[in-house]
């Protein structure tokens, strides 16, 4: 099917209702590919890579394809079909396929006997905690994802796969674990969140060659072990290695992670100036990094290498590209953040090197810099919208915050049109998530008073009456909600923040609603809806195509 010509709301597709449905006892193959189309179209590699296309379409074709994977599949398209805003309908549907979805993986886990059911369970988790992730759902994700990986362990997937499988099954295997590795990585981007999966037990080898995967021959790449650390043993990875790139910077985000909003009491009786610190070492990271792969590029000359024989871009491709550059300039914006080197420093008793401080502040302002310029993605024919780059937007609108806050007249009015750019963003984004309307809520909120959190960038001030950090925390906090605790710093009585509306972010049970999901019922009538096979033969009142294509 013509990517360009996807069926919308509003197309042919909307003669089937319940009544036509009931009529043919199934859903329409044409609902299932073109929630393909969709899917290929915005979401593969954007960024986990977890299908063979040619394969998975084949299989969807048919009618293969496990019935939990296929309502994800519907969950994941369904936001696309109309671009530029969500229906309310289209909310209901999400969470009605998403729904029965992982009622049909809960029921299905325990009695998996082969490794094919295993990877297609693992496909499904990954697709609905994306979807919970991108709602704001934070801990439904972090639940299922831990269930999801779990699965991936128990049949091995950690492993190199078994020789007999031919190329294109071998590299969707691994793409599947280390698209659950990704996710494990952005989940974690905040405090007291560990991931849940060790670099040591990695033990398969980085994702293949992009075009050798999908002409499905063999393309050897390094394991992750051999490109990390302060000296990696390789330096390089072959070209159109590009999903590997993305998790050696998702490895590498990571560790700024650790360092900068995790606890690390080992490193901290150590100021971050000293060469033998851990800040040092992740910067010396990020210098060998940039210099090796290429990651300050124009967005011009980094989508060169995702123009198809037309001239156009080739999305999936350039989510790759987009995506390595995105999480290595976010590591930079954490790692240079002048409100988490001021948390770190305040611990201390030294005095703060004034050359320190100026060098950390450039390096903060390119970061964030790079970060904004790279989301202007539209001006180049690339149309991306996965819901991380609300993160992304998030962290580097909060630095152009701050220095938007005042100083020089100049650099004050570019951090403030930088800071815009991230803001509008946000709000685009706002049309297919919840967990963006969400960032751009908190990133208003620490606009408002620049002025004063920017008190934070003059390390001469006492720590004690400095304005209360919550709308910082929360601008840079993956989890943060109002419920948290807002900072480690004692604060003093009499500072006043705006109000944050507690029903904008809600509750942990909210998060993980199992309110429609009996876990004691008689589940017989579960298991015998044929989880093993296709999607054939379904006939659900949740899964009708009322108004729409599906």
């Amino acid at each position: 099917m013509d990517r360009d010509n996807v069926p919308r709301a509003g197309s042919k597709f909307d003669k089937f209702g319940p009544e036509e449905l009931e009529r043919e006892a199934t859903v329409p193959d044409r609902a299932l590919l073109s929630a393909a189309d969709l899917y290929f179209r915005y979401c593969h590699n954007q960024p986990y890579s977890i299908f063979h296309e040619a394969s998975f379409r084949e299989r969807l074709a048919a009618g293969t394809v496990p019935r939990h994977l296929c309502l994800a599949l519907l969950a994941s398209g369904r936001r696309f079909s109309a671009l530029g805003r969500l229906h309310p309908l289209d909310a209901e549907r999400i969470s009605a396929y998403t729904e029965q979805a992982w009622k049909s993986v809960f029921l299905m886990s325990p009695a998996v006997a082969e490794q094919d059911a295993a990877v297609s369970l693992v496909q499904t988790i990954l697709l609905l905690c994306v979807i919970d992730y991108s709602d704001g759902r934070c801990a439904a994700a972090w639940i299922k994802l831990g269930f999801g990986i779990r699965i991936a362990q128990c049949y091995r997937l950690n492993m190199e796969p078994p020789s007999g499988l031919n190329p294109a099954q071998r590299e969707e295997r691994r793409r599947v674990f280390w698209s659950v590795y990704l996710l494990d990585r952005l989940v974690s981007c905040g405090r007291d969140r560990p991931p849940a999966i060790q670099e040591d037990d990695c033990k398969l080898q980085l994702p293949s060659n992009e075009q050798c995967f999908r002409e499905g021959s063999e393309h050897p790449t390094s394991t992750l072990d051999l490109l990390v650390g302060d000296a990696p043993i390789v330096t390089s990875l072959p070209a159109q290695s590009h999903f590997a790139l993305l998790i050696l910077m998702a490895t590498t985000l990571n560790h700024v992670v650790q360092y900068t909003l995790r606890e690390d009491k080992n490193h901290r009786h150590v100021v971050p100036w000293s060469s033998t610190s851990r800040y040092a070492a992740l910067e010396s990271t990020l210098l060998r990094l940039e210099l090796n792969y290429g990651m300050n590029q124009p967005l011009e000359a980094v989508l060169t290498g995702a123009s198809l024989p037309d001239g156009a871009v080739d999305p999936q491709i350039a989510g790759l590209l987009l995506y390595a550059r995105a999480l290595f300039h976010l590591s930079g914006c954490l790692l240079h953040h002048p409100f988490l080197l001021q948390q770190r420093i305040s611990l201390t008793a030294s005095r703060v090197p004034p050359d320190f401080l100026n060098r950390v502040w450039t390096s903060s302002k390119r970061h964030a810099n790079a970060l904004s310029m790279l989301q202007d993605v539209r001006r180049v024919g690339c149309v991306t919208v996965s819901c991380f780059r609300g993160y992304c937007a998030m962290v580097a609108g909060s630095i152009h915050s701050l220095f938007a806050g005042g100083g020089v007249e100049v650099e004050r009015q570019a951090s403030l049109q930088q800071y815009n750019t991230c803001l509008a963003l946000l709000k685009d984004l706002s049309h297919y998530w919840k967990s963006s309307a969400r960032m751009a809520t908190r990133l208003e909120r620490l606009h408002k008073n620049c002025v004063r959190y920017r008190q934070i960038l003059d390390f001469h001030n006492d720590i004690n009456v400095l304005p209360k950090l919550t709308a910082l925390w929360e601008s840079i906090d993956n989890w943060a909600t109002p419920t948290r605790s807002p900072s480690p710093v004692p604060q003093q009585e009499g500072h006043v923040e705006g109000v944050v509306n507690q029903n904008q972010y809600g509750s942990l049970a909210d998060f993980f609603d199992y309110s429609n999901f009996d876990l004691w019922e008689d589940s017989v009538g579960y298991q015998n809806m044929a989880l093993e096979t296709g999607f054939h033969g379904m006939n659900n009142p949740y899964l009708s195509v009322e108004a729409g294509w599906f």
